[in-house]
């Protein structure tokens, strides 16, 4: 009986993306030392006021999941697994040049899969946008809606931290009113001299 109800309570979806080229940590990435894997799997667990991403990689009868790995290429696209932030969520690598800048992972593998311009992801499958000085530092998270007090004063202090360190990057934190997606994309194309493809 009590199977049974935890059956009832969690549904879960999952979306398959096949030929997948993993990186198992960074130097792996720099090296180009991939080790291909057959599908990525990501299942959407719909719980009682909760949702949550989970990876897994397969190759043969293996796999993988993202806390082990540092990041993977689909369709030539990089993704970072976001180990800073609670959920191990993929990331998409946006832009890499004074800063980096990454995007919701889920959204993103979503549109790839599609060919879709827009995709949606829920709260709790990562955040909306990311920042870090490299492909291999901390990532700072930069959304409105960030999960519970902790994490936004995380969040919040971290964003501080990177600002204090770095004064070189005034001109687009002075740029950013606020931190939803189209004013972060905004002021990194200002920045950065990015366009995004609209």
């Amino acid at each position: 009986m009590k199977y049974l109800l935890i059956l009832f309570f969690v549904l879960y979806s999952s979306v398959a993306f096949s030929q997948i080229e993993v990186y198992r940590t960074f130097q792996d990435f720099e090296n180009d030392n991939t080790e291909k894997f057959d599908d990525l799997n990501i299942y959407l667990f719909d719980k009682p006021e909760k949702q949550i991403d989970y990876y897994k990689f397969y190759k043969n009868r293996t796999e993988i999941k993202t806390k082990d790995i540092w990041g993977f290429k689909y369709k030539d696209v990089l993704f970072r697994i976001d180990h800073d932030n609670p959920g191990q969520n993929a990331v998409r690598v946006i832009v890499k040049n004074k800063l980096v800048y990454y995007e919701n992972g889920r959204a993103h593998l979503e549109m790839l899969e599609s060919g879709q311009s827009s995709a949606y992801y829920s709260q709790f499958a990562g955040y909306s946008a990311y920042i870090s000085l490299n492909l291999n530092s901390m990532m700072i998270v930069l959304d409105e809606n960030i999960h519970g007090l902790a994490g936004k004063k995380r969040a919040k202090k971290r964003v501080r931290n990177f600002q204090d360190e770095n004064s070189e990057y005034n001109a687009f934190f002075d740029c950013l009113t606020n931190y939803r997606i189209e004013t972060v994309r905004r002021c990194i194309s200002e920045f950065e001299g990015y366009e995004f493809n609209q």
